[in-house]
């Protein structure tokens, strides 16, 4: 709903679920009842990096990327505009879940699985194919599987795209000391050191 709430603004278009309301009604009912099933969930061994739960957002993303590709492609027939909306519609609604519950978002892990590269493979891939004789529902069910698949690899062999590997940051910090008998205030340098790793667990 996120994504492709973005996706319709961007568009000019009403939004879908204005006045396809069963999407709202759908939201609601599965969300209270994750919230309130969930530490049932839990005891039952059920977390957040299930395999159960990995395969239904892989099936949810893939989903999402050729659907709003789909959508942008009808509304403009633009590679470049179906490319971007296609990731917002796949990526915007983790993106606001993630902001909304103080957590940095998964797309902006570079040291976890990959993420929005298998979204973009299955977008590249409806683009490309679309402008081919090959019949739209090949087209789609393809860029469907090949984004599914995508995701599905990165997680079971950790498949990461390559990204510049983050140094340790150190830097000085003055702090203020309580002065020893007969001496003035002091000022000592302190140094600290941060070093940013992945969450312990996370796919």
């Amino acid at each position: 709903v996120g994504g492709g709430t973005v996706r319709d603004l961007c568009l000019g278009a009403p939004v879908f679920w204005t006045y396809l309301t069963e999407h709202i009604y759908i939201c609601i009912i599965v969300s209270l009842s994750t919230f309130m099933l969930w530490p049932q969930a839990l005891r039952l061994g059920l977390h957040d990096t299930h395999l159960a739960l990995l395969w239904a957002d892989a099936v949810a993303l893939a989903s999402a990327a050729v659907i709003g590709a789909h959508i942008s492609h009808i509304r403009t027939g633009d590679p470049m505009i179906t490319i971007v909306l296609g990731l917002v519609t796949s990526l915007f609604g983790g993106i606001f879940c993630d902001v909304c519950c103080q957590q940095q978002p998964r797309v902006l892990y570079a040291e976890r699985s990959m993420y929005a590269t298998p979204a973009l493979l299955g977008i590249a891939l409806y683009v490309t194919l679309v402008r081919t004789p090959v019949p739209q529902s090949v087209v789609i069910s393809v860029s469907f599987l090949a984004s599914m698949i995508t995701r599905v690899l990165a997680w079971t062999y950790r498949l990461r795209m390559p990204h510049w590997t983050r140094a340790s940051r150190r830097f000085r910090a003055d702090q203020i000391l309580f002065p020893k008998p007969g001496e003035k205030g002091a000022a000592k340098i302190v140094e600290v050191e941060i070093t940013t790793k992945a969450p312990p667990g996370k796919r």
